[in-house]
């Protein structure tokens, strides 16, 4: 930990003390200590940074004992994509490390980490975009780092569920209607047209898909739906044409007058 003029220092652990002015740690090895968790804390008017660590005090005849390795990650910790909540996320962090008498610390998403497990406790009351959050696990001889990217939303995004089919109606005065809400899921959904024929309209609350069939016309419709969680979209091919054009072998048929037929139109 790097410390500047104006920090204090803290420390929780048993046996351990420390000087608040100046970090000097004060071990008493008049007892035993087998890998004790010891959290050191500094403070200033940026912020709080911890780091953490074990003690161990041995008998004299033990000191010669070889070294322990220096931990190592041998896994990776998966970006995180929340929603906005009252409690807590919990991430276990320690099964990404190796190494023998870890100590766990973390910096980045307001965390909290259990020094000896490393059991990690995310608060989702912040919005957060790709914060990047990093565990370190230390021991004697070293340390090790796992970072990931925590977003945290105001709200789920919206998933695209059902499947749009082409649409092919006889040319005709007036419009045809298609409701698109029931080909989404999610909350506070409004609807718009991403790409569409001329003339073709969309209703932003409900999703109600407009298309005038008294000329000719071809083309995708793409609608997406969003909200402050993100956005999907569905795309579907509509034809409006005097005469229903013959369908190529092999596949489905045209839709009758309003139908849907089965095929997913991807772009």
């Amino acid at each position: 930990m790097n410390a500047s003029p104006d920090f204090t220092f803290s420390i929780a652990g048993e046996g351990i003390a420390i000087d608040p002015a100046t970090g000097l740690l004060t071990i008493a090895t008049e007892a035993l200590m087998a890998g004790v968790g010891v959290v050191l804390t500094g403070r200033d008017a940026s912020g709080a940074p911890t780091s953490a660590f074990r003690v161990t005090v041995r008998l004299g005849e033990e000191a010669e004992e070889p070294a322990v390795a220096a931990p190592s990650v041998t896994g990776a910790l998966p970006d995180l994509v929340l929603v906005t909540a009252a409690e807590s996320f919990r991430v276990e962090t320690a099964g990404v490390f190796a190494g023998a008498g870890l100590g766990f610390s973390v910096a980045g998403g307001d965390g909290a980490i259990d020094p000896a497990t490393g059991a990690l406790d995310l608060p989702l009351g912040l919005l957060r975009t790709a914060e990047t959050v990093t565990v370190t696990a230390a021991n004697a001889a070293g340390a090790a780092r796992a970072s990931f990217a925590l977003t945290i939303l105001a709200m789920a995004p919206p998933v695209a569920t059902g499947g749009a089919g082409d649409l092919l109606w006889p040319l005709a005065a007036g419009t045809r209607s298609v409701s698109t809400q029931a080909w989404f899921e999610g909350a506070d959904l409004s609807y718009a047209l991403e790409a569409a024929p001329e003339g073709v309209t969309i209703l932003p609350g409900s999703g109600l898909v407009t298309i005038p069939t008294g000329a000719p016309l071809d083309g995708i419709v793409t609608v997406r739906a969003g909200n402050a969680g993100g956005a999907a979209r569905q795309s579907f091919r509509v034809t409006v044409a005097a005469t229903a054009p013959a369908p190529e072998a092999g596949t489905p048929a045209a839709a009758q007058d309003g139908e849907w037929n089965l095929e997913q139109v991807t772009e």
